[in-house]
């Protein structure tokens, strides 16, 4: 979640579905929510739908893994024209709510960061990627030989980082380095600045962060046999009492459990495993090992063994 301070204002952007859990978890009885939200408001002899700036008392709190988090409450202060009555504001991720400041909110960190090498054979730039902005964290100069100006930037590069730029260099650093690339007209922060009209350049980071997830899932895989991880039903019995440090779930088994209206099971596997401060992954897509954990509905990482 990204977290911006402003005087006595807290911002909060949702970047996924964990940020949902982490705000139903925090969010408490009396706080005070804002955000833009649609509403209805009656006139002398119609009503008019539009997007109005709301704040509401919070009273009640639902999680849902498809519809996101309802806050319900009295509505406190609001553009001109809403009325002061109770309604419900809908979170769901890439929604951006206010808050008055309060230090709890400052254990949020953001999430999905990808790093960008951007680099032509006599000068490079490694930028973090989020969203469509871009920070700057270091600048390459090639001095001398060539290899030597590769090796300095291989020093520097993150699993999670892609390779830009128009030349073999963008290629063999790929190679070497393991990470994807793509191509852009120009090495350094040119570059970076093309990219980010990109959709194809997008859809990469996309895959990239899936890939991560999924990276994760394998090793938990490979405890396997080791006893430290656990499966299914004895995997919810493990959140139950605890025993979690990481939750392996697919996005279809959660929606088969809504659509059963299985609405323990998924307070167990969404909501209660943050109470032990456990990571939880929610899973997409149709790769083998995506289809492994939609057959064995849930994997647990166990915190003790």
């Amino acid at each position: 979640m990204r977290v911006k301070v402003k005087d006595d204002k807290v911002q909060l952007y949702i970047e996924d579905y964990e940020d949902l859990v982490d705000l139903f978890l925090t969010i408490e009885k009396g706080d005070i929510i804002c955000a833009k939200v649609p509403i209805v408001i009656k006139k002398e002899y119609e009503k008019e739908k539009t997007v109005k700036y709301v704040c509401i008392e919070v009273e009640e709190l639902k999680l849902d893994p498809y519809y996101g988090l309802r806050i319900y409450g009295r509505i406190v202060k609001g553009d001109k024209d809403v009325p002061l009555t109770k309604m419900s504001i809908n979170l769901n991720v890439g929604k951006t709510i206010e808050t008055q400041y309060n230090e709890k909110w400052l254990k949020f960190k953001p999430k999905n960061v990808v790093y960008v090498l951007c680099v032509d054979d006599e000068k490079g730039v490694l930028a973090e990627i989020y969203r469509n902005k871009y920070k700057i964290i270091k600048e390459y100069y090639r001095e001398g030989e060539l290899s030597d100006f590769i090796d300095q930037i291989l020093k520097d590069i993150k699993e999670n980082t892609i390779v830009c730029g128009p030349n073999f260099i963008r290629d063999i650093i790929s190679s070497k380095a393991n990470v994807p690339s793509i191509y852009a007209s120009y090495g350094g922060e040119e570059g970076i600045r093309e990219l980010l009209k990109n959709k194809e350049f997008f859809n990469l980071i996309k895959d990239e962060i899936e890939k991560q997830k999924i990276e994760k899932l394998e090793k938990a895989f490979q405890l396997l046999y080791k006893g430290q991880i656990s499966i299914g039903e004895e995997a919810i019995e493990d959140i139950k009492i605890g025993n979690v440090e990481e939750v392996y779930v697919h996005r279809d088994y959660l929606k088969r459990l809504k659509e059963r209206k299985e609405e323990d099971l998924l307070n167990t596997i969404l909501v209660l495993p943050k109470k032990y401060n456990a990571k939880i992954y929610i899973i997409e897509g149709d790769s083998d090992l995506a289809k492994q954990l939609y057959f064995l509905k849930v994997i647990v990482k166990k915190r003790w063994f």
